[in-house]
């Protein structure tokens, strides 16, 4: 990771996927060849969101995305090579002790001191944000007394509603959405929801294009 941010590759896909450079990563020349053993070639799986672009989401028969992208160059400076698999992110420590994916790429909440996960550096800064269209009259969490408010149905979410009382008290309906990012856009643009629960990169990303 720290080589490629050197590199400058990082960035390249930073500003591919979200117009701007957030990257949190230092960067590191030579870091893979410092390593005290050469990488030996393997396939590595990955265990990603089949539906959060632009963070990763199936595409055609693959998948694409910043993660998976970042993913594939880091699997390409080690000499491996990346397979996908789309799991249920709230299932990743199952998933990861099942051995089904040998690790999981893209956002992961976890107990911070759970001896049984290791986590990388946290590579991209992000923040989750209130969203509603400018005809929708949502201002703040106050605003939506009496309006449709639709999240993706992951554990983060649903923890996240537990957590601060007023979003899961004021609107008078809250639709979950099994698909992720792409329908929660699509309920708002449809009219369907009023406002959505979602990632400040993923807003950038479906209005920008």
């Amino acid at each position: 990771m720290q080589e490629l941010q050197a590199e400058g590759k990082v960035t390249e896909l930073s500003q591919k996927w979200f117009n701007s450079d957030v990257s949190t990563l230092e960067g590191k020349k030579d870091a893979v060849t410092a390593l005290a053993e050469k990488p030996k070639s393997r396939t590595l799986l990955i265990g990603c969101d089949g539906g959060r672009l632009p963070f990763s989401g199936k595409e055609n028969a693959g998948f694409t995305g910043f993660d998976v992208e970042f993913a594939k160059a880091v699997c390409a400076k080690l000499g491996w090579t990346a397979k996908f698999i789309a799991i249920d992110v709230s299932q990743a420590a199952v998933e990861l002790g099942s051995g089904n994916v040998d690790c999981v790429w893209g956002g992961y909440a976890w107990e911070m001191d759970n001896a049984d996960v290791f986590a990388s550096p946290v590579y991209m800064k992000n923040t989750i944000v209130l969203a509603s269209l400018k005809s929708g009259g949502v201002r703040s969490i106050g605003g939506l007394a009496d309006k449709t408010l639709t999240l993706s149905d992951n554990a983060y979410y649903n923890a996240m509603l537990e957590q601060y009382k007023n979003l899961k008290s004021k609107p008078a309906y809250i639709v979950r959405v099994q698909n992720g990012t792409a329908d929660c856009f699509a309920a708002l643009n449809d009219g369907k929801a009023d406002a959505i629960v979602t990632d400040r990169l993923a807003l950038g990303y479906y209005y920008s294009r």
